[in-house]
């Protein structure tokens, strides 16, 4: 089974591939956050969003969630044309989802293979990072010529590119 996580889906990596490891036989973060075991999704992200996201939760989210609002099509670097799709769907993220440590044995994560894949239309701050993780820690990595969602903004080239990951 081939494990694609997008965005913060990537946090979750480690515990899930640590509970179903027999089961995996690659890992592509699409996109996505890296974490390390102890590590959140604040403590990856760049000092700039984490005082956003606290700010958000305070000021409009009674302490606990990060609303939902247009700012993010752009922090996303959403498309236009593509905004009408995606705007509608963001929905609020709880807190305790940026700012809780994940846990998990990372020998699992390491003993398979894992990709990442860097959408370039635009290059994302909040995802340097994760990408620099995964050059470190020798992971594949492959670009795809398009914005977050890639899977919304060149669904065909996603699936090919998928594709050939999974098949390496």
């Amino acid at each position: 089974m081939h494990l694609v996580l997008h965005s913060y889906a990537g946090v979750v990596a480690g515990p899930v591939v640590e509970r179903v490891v027999d089961r995996i036989s690659s890992v592509t973060f699409l996109g996505a956050f890296i974490v390390e075991d102890g590590q959140s999704l604040l403590d990856v992200e760049p000092p700039e969003v984490k005082a956003r996201y606290q700010e958000l939760a305070t000021e409009a989210g009674q302490g606990w969630r990060i609303p939902a609002d247009d700012s993010f099509l752009a922090q996303w670097g959403v498309p236009e044309d593509l905004r009408p799709i995606v705007g509608p769907r963001l929905t609020d993220f709880p807190l305790r989802c940026a700012t809780d440590a994940v846990r998990y044995d990372s020998t699992a994560l390491q003993s398979v293979r894992r990709s990442y894949v860097r959408h370039t239309e635009p290059l994302l701050s909040s995802l340097e990072r994760s990408y620099d993780q995964a050059v470190q820690l020798g992971y594949a990595t492959f670009d795809i010529a398009c914005g977050h969602d890639a899977m919304l903004d060149d669904p065909d080239g996603t699936v090919a590119l998928l594709r050939e990951i999974a098949g390496q």
